[in-house]
């Protein structure tokens, strides 16, 4: 039913005015915080497209290069464990393979790369934050790199760049 009074058109003109202004303002608002601001600062010093994840040298050596990669502790496990940050990678090293002899290694992945499920999850709740975990094998393809992990005397790894302090 058309609006056919001076005066409510008026009204309607002055409510569809500051209607736009509200916009206007949340427009602003947005783009000065971001998609998220929180996580915009988190997400630029973790970027999600880089995943890492720690192997026995011995164990990865031994596999097929051509085929998909699939730790020994994905039967037990459901899932390849990762981390973002190579940092991050060390902390779990040292925690989980400090005593394990050998070498290892640290498999530098490419996330877009990925054909199996990503999905980042709390199972441990000593840890703030979600790591990534992998359903199912990694594809060679999104290997981006195999890097030596160095270790200390005492088996502790080195954080990057891998010189002992």
């Amino acid at each position: 039913m058309p609006v056919t009074n001076p005066d409510d058109i008026h009204a309607l003109r002055l409510e569809v005015r500051n209607l736009e202004r509200q916009v206007a303002a949340l427009a602003r608002l947005t783009r000065r915080l971001g998609p998220d601001s929180r996580h915009m600062t988190y997400e630029s010093h973790f970027p999600i497209s880089t995943l890492y994840h720690i192997t026995p040298a011995a164990y990865y050596a031994a596999l097929p290069a051509d085929q998909d990669y699939v730790p020994a502790s994905y039967t037990q496990d459901g899932f390849i464990h990762c981390t973002r940050g190579a940092d991050l990678l060390v902390l779990v090293a040292n925690r989980h393979f400090r005593a394990t002899p050998g070498d290892f290694l640290m498999l530098v992945i490419d996330a877009r790369l990925l054909t199996a499920p990503l999905k980042y999850e709390v199972l441990d709740e000593t840890m703030p934050y979600p790591f990534p975990h992998l359903y199912g094998p990694l594809n060679r393809a999104a290997i981006d790199e195999v890097i030596e992990m160095p270790r200390a005397a005492d088996g502790t790894f080195l954080s990057p760049p891998f010189q002992e302090r």
